[in-house]
């Protein structure tokens, strides 16, 4: 809901820049301070949305379908991008009131998507109560037929997957290092 919400202060920072413009019939331009803040706020409902949403697709989904979950999610970014692309394609340039009107619709839109994004909250984290955090690759290990591997990913060819590998850590890091003879981690400094 945050990341909705600031996305729409982003676009909502654009309507008085528009109102400026306008009320000059585009004679006088505005800075460009007001498209660096208007950015700044669209990036940062970005990454506040995109992670928190993308890791709550994969906890909430059954085992077997956090792929297509994913995938899901993924489908819906990208039908966002067509819609945006088919109204801002319907904007004239040439025509400055359209400005003022699309920034402030579109502001509103979001501020209402992250009402109804904050009046979720309670039943996902209800959702979110008996989850098993130890992820999908635990999962996938500890269902993994007999003999199945790491398909080389270590760099010293297919070796064979132990659900401990997979829970010492995150990423393709912590399962190499849970291989006898792959890769070594490597150091912090």
């Amino acid at each position: 809901a945050a990341g909705l919400a600031l996305a729409g202060i982003g676009f909502a920072i654009m309507i008085p820049a528009a109102n400026i413009v306008l009320e000059t019939g585009g004679a006088l331009k505005v800075s460009a301070w007001w498209l660096t803040f208007s950015y700044l706020f669209q990036t940062l409902g970005e990454l506040a949305l995109s992670p928190v949403g993308l890791s709550s697709m994969t906890k909430l989904s059954p085992r077997r379908y956090v792929g297509q979950m994913m995938g899901v999610w993924f489908l819906a970014s990208s039908l966002g991008n067509l819609i945006a692309g088919l109204v801002g394609g319907n904007v004239d340039p040439e025509q400055l009131e359209q400005a003022p009107m699309l920034f402030t619709w579109t502001a509103v839109a979001l501020f209402a998507s992250a009402a109804l994004c904050a009046m979720l909250v309670v039943p996902i984290r209800r959702m979110m109560t008996n989850i098993d955090t130890t992820g999908a690759r635990a999962a996938w290990a500890s269902t993994a037929p007999a003999g199945a591997s790491d398909g080389g990913i270590c760099g010293r060819g297919p070796r064979p997957i132990s659900p401990s590998a997979c829970t010492t850590g995150a990423g393709v890091g912590a399962l190499c290092a849970a291989i006898p003879g792959s890769m070594k981690r490597p150091k912090i400094i």
